[in-house]
């Protein structure tokens, strides 16, 4: 269920070596939104990407919604970099990712390509808009027009942005599905907490399928944007005092919002399919500015 889960991570027992080996390498600072990038292409949740996109891909997405094979995907996966570093860098070259807020590592990349892109073209194709007072466009554009493109290993992850027991990967969230004995899940996607509404859409996904994942995005948001406490205890106390406990399951995904509206409700349903839902709900203004 939910197709075939890419795994990049580097085995535990191989670690060491590695890192000893990445110490030679150029490194690359990476930021947290970055590090979680790298972390969902390795754990699968990004799947089928096995690194970040190339010039070919990245077009393919921007102008088509689908990677260069056809395969659908909306949101470019991309690892953008300083002039000067790009400048210095050369196909070929392994490189040592660092994962820079927390001073330690990240992972190992073979660097396949180095190109450019157009700002203004992704911001309009991709969000919609040009505006920098767009959370999406702003940060995108912060990063700059040079990317980096190539398969990823993950070394070590980042300290987690919820605990342990609901920073699950695709591959954990299928296998307690298939304890739970479903054969079709409604997944559902939110950043705050839940409301009537959200209770309404809940209810009708357990109407139609056997179980549902509710699956709140846990990393960089806007301002007003709730904070992964608050969203996570509130849907405890839901699962605890109201819904069916053998019917839900609640998992979160550490990954960063894009605000890129329907392209990333798209992009939110593959993952979700990633980790083995057979349905998704869209919900009003979903993945907006303003929802």
């Amino acid at each position: 269920m939910g197709g075939v889960l890419i795994d990049r991570r580097i085995p535990l027992d191989a670690v060491a070596d590695e890192n000893t080996r990445a110490e030679r390498l150029e490194r690359i600072s990476l930021d947290a939104n970055q590090v979680l990038d790298v972390e969902k292409i390795a754990n699968g949740t990004f799947s089928p990407l096995i690194g970040f996109l190339g010039e070919r891909d990245y077009r393919s997405v921007c102008d088509e919604v689908r990677l260069a094979d056809g395969t659908p995907w909306s949101i470019p996966v991309i690892l953008q970099v300083p002039k000067g570093l790009a400048d210095e860098l050369s196909p070929g070259q392994e490189l040592f990712l660092w994962n820079t807020p927390e001073d330690k590592p990240c992972g190992l990349m073979e660097l396949s390509q180095v190109f450019t892109i157009d700002l203004e073209d992704q911001a309009e194709k991709v969000y919609g808009t040009k505006e920098r007072a767009h959370p999406g466009v702003n940060r995108m554009m912060e990063g700059g027009p040079c990317c980096l493109a190539g398969p990823v290993r993950l070394l070590e992850r980042s300290e987690s942005l919820i605990p342990a027991d609901y920073d699950q990967d695709p591959s954990e969230v299928r296998a307690a599905i298939a304890e739970r004995g479903w054969k079709t899940i409604t997944g559902f996607q939110t950043r705050n907490l839940g409301h009537k509404a959200h209770e309404h859409l809940q209810k009708i996904g357990m109407e139609l399928t056997d179980g549902l994942l509710i699956h709140p995005l846990i990393g960089w948001k806007k301002k007003g944007d709730m904070m992964p406490d608050v969203i996570l205890e509130g849907y405890e106390l839901l699962i605890e005092h109201y819904y069916p406990k053998d019917r839900v399951m609640l998992s979160g995904l550490t990954t960063a919002m894009r605000y890129a509206g329907p392209r990333e409700a798209l992009f939110h349903a593959i993952i979700r399919k990633n980790f083995g839902c057979t349905h998704f709900i869209v919900g009003r203004d979903h993945a907006g500015v303003g929802g």
